[in-house]
């Protein structure tokens, strides 16, 4: 069985559709539309593509329609393939098909949101850069300044101890002059 879908977009993917919601297949195709056999020839001799219809009068019901039939050497070949869908399975399909096509079109919408949000977000980014830079440029100056202070603080605590010492030395010789002087 051969594999080719339809469409190329992924399931989860955001990206917008190649074709709009109301002229595609609201199912991905199990197959591609000349993937089956036997053939059906058209007037021309070209196999017939073979599609599903999505109408409410024919829903989920395969027919086959040949190429040309969309330019101007138009080629009359159309031909359902199944029989009639029972009516309440019709329903059911019309249905079902309305719901992926309403969530197709929620999906689009949310999308979208997605993209505006996302669109923001950069921009807010490249807004904030030169106040992140400006930041980090104050956060280098306070750095600095911290070291600065650290630095200053230990030359006072050793300029303390000096001066505790010179204190020292200084007493005790005057305590020696004076011991001598008496």
């Amino acid at each position: 069985m051969a594999t080719s879908l339809t469409s190329s977009r992924s399931r989860g993917s955001c990206s917008s559709p190649s074709i709009p919601l109301g002229r595609s297949s609201p199912i991905l195709y199990r197959e591609g539309p000349l993937d089956y056999q036997p053939a059906i020839e058209c007037d021309y001799g070209n196999k017939a593509a073979r599609w599903i219809s999505w109408s409410n009068a024919n829903p989920g019901r395969r027919y086959v329609k040949c190429m040309r039939d969309r330019f101007s050497n138009r080629c009359n070949l159309f031909e359902f393939v199944d029989d009639p869908t029972p009516p309440h399975l019709a329903q059911l399909i019309i249905d079902l098909r309305d719901a992926v096509l309403s969530l197709k079109k929620e999906k689009q919408v949310v999308c979208t949101e997605k993209d505006d949000l996302e669109m923001a977000r950069i921009a807010d980014y490249a807004e904030m850069e030169p106040l992140r830079r400006a930041l980090r440029k104050k956060d280098q100056m306070l750095m600095e300044k911290d070291e600065l202070l650290l630095h200053k603080t230990t030359e006072l605590h050793v300029q303390k101890k000096r001066n505790v010492m010179l204190f020292v030395v200084l007493m005790c010789f005057i305590s020696v002059v004076l011991y001598r002087v008496m």
